[in-house]
């Protein structure tokens, strides 16, 4: 094993000649993590940092721990020392932390925002000198501001799918008459078109209640058309894969980065097997993006909803696609696991398994409802995770139970969770 990972070591430290690029704390080969330090092998264990909603990124100030006030009705809003030490005694090493688009691009200007900048730079940093691993994670919940989630900033809907903006979500859960039906167009357009459309508008509130948030809202007409236009069409990718390529641009030079998730359960309902080559084209042109600027920064892979269904990739019909994931470099296959709708557990974990040493890509469970009990079956299969917990991290009214979404007008985010 030591020849394998000096080897590894060797062909990964190659200085690289497109861009500026630093010695990763971690790096991904052969489906491996490799501590960089140590040409060792790492499994990396943690959990999960997501605020989904401005600031968008938590600070690093605090006195204490977030897991300090788990009973309290304080909202945490930081992510510290505090909790970096709490995060060691359990064991873990790493987090997934959002990098929402909404929040990093808020506006159609080509930049990064400098509040978001700030705050990322910051986090990057105390992970860096902590040995805390850091994967990125372009998190979404029912693709867009304008259908009631986060991901797609709403400034993209306003310029190509303006007739979404402040209309009716329809779905499951719509009724015909009455307040926020789909005959109720006044209510739809309270704050239409604002970038906190889903948590001032009384219609998404509701429509998020009782929750979990944005179960209602992945099947409605909205979410699939703005996800059918970002993943179908050249514009849609391009200006998706714009976004990871800034992001890469500003984090290439911050070691704790071990790579990037591409999208948190990408939402199309059903796996439709069109949509999937569409949404592996988007992942091709993401990871064109961040190999155009950095070797070593791993890529996430994920499939419909981030459900571990499939033991092969015979699910993806386009062959040049298959070709190019089985060339691509570093990796990573991401995957969720709850009891309900994600599959059997056991079957999950051995179909990401599976597809990994297909793909020469490390496995990584990055959100699951947090039980000793299945840590056995992850080790056994090599699956490193990431947990995700809805607690008192999470940014809600005081008063507020757990888990539950917040009242108009509320300072909140819809369980932006830091766990």
């Amino acid at each position: 094993m030591n020849v394998v990972v000096a080897s590894i070591l060797l062909t990964a430290l190659i200085p690289f000649r497109g861009a500026a690029a630093v010695l990763r704390d971690v790096i991904v080969q052969d489906g491996l993590f490799i501590n960089t330090a140590t040409n060792s092998l790492e499994s990396l264990l943690g959990t999960n940092v997501v605020v989904k909603g401005s600031p968008w990124l938590p600070s690093v100030g605090g006195s204490t721990s977030c897991k300090d006030l788990e009973d309290s009705e304080t909202i945490c809003t930081t992510w510290n020392e505090h909790d970096i030490k709490a995060m060691k005694e359990s064991g873990l090493n790493m987090i997934r932390l959002s990098v929402v688009w909404a929040g990093g691009q808020p506006s159609e200007v080509n930049e990064l925002d400098a509040d978001f900048k700030g705050r990322l730079d910051a986090i990057l940093n105390l992970a860096h000198s902590n040995d805390i691993r850091v994967i990125l994670d372009l998190h979404q919940d029912a693709i867009s501001t304008a259908t009631c989630g986060e991901g797609v900033p709403m400034w993209y809907v306003k310029k190509h799918l303006p007739n979404l903006v402040g209309v009716p979500v329809i779905g499951i859960k719509s009724s015909l008459t009455g307040e926020c039906s789909i005959t109720d167009l006044k209510s739809w357009q309270e704050y239409a078109g604002d970038p906190e459309y889903n948590i001032k508008n009384k219609c998404c509130v509701s429509i998020n209640t009782p929750g979990p948030w944005g179960e209602q809202t992945i099947p409605t007409v909205g979410v699939q058309t703005v996800f059918a236009h970002l993943v179908g069409t050249e514009v849609g990718r391009s200006a998706y894969s714009n976004y990871v390529k800034l992001l890469t641009s500003f984090v290439q030079l911050y070691p704790a980065v071990v790579g990037f998730e591409l999208m948190n359960e990408p939402p199309f309902f059903g796996g439709i097997k069109f949509e999937t080559d569409w949404l592996y084209e988007l992942y091709k042109e993401s990871y064109e993006a961040i190999r155009s600027i950095d070797p070593t920064i791993a890529v996430g892979l994920s499939d419909y909803g981030s459900v571990a269904k499939y033991p092969d990739d015979s699910h993806i019909r386009s062959a040049s696609l298959r070709t190019w994931i089985k060339s691509a470099t570093n990796l990573i296959y991401t995957f969720h696991w709850y009891s309900s709708g994600f599959g059997d557990f056991d079957e999950a974990v051995e179909n990401a398994h599976s597809l990994s040493e297909l793909w020469n890509a490390a496995p990584v469970m990055t959100e699951f409802s947090y039980d000793e009990g299945r840590l056995d079956k992850l080790a056994e299969f090599g699956i490193n995770w990431v947990y995700y917990q809805w607690d008192s991290y999470c940014s809600v009214p005081k008063g507020v139970e757990k888990n539950s979404t917040c009242e108009v007008g509320d300072e909140c985010q819809f369980g932006a969770c830091i766990t």
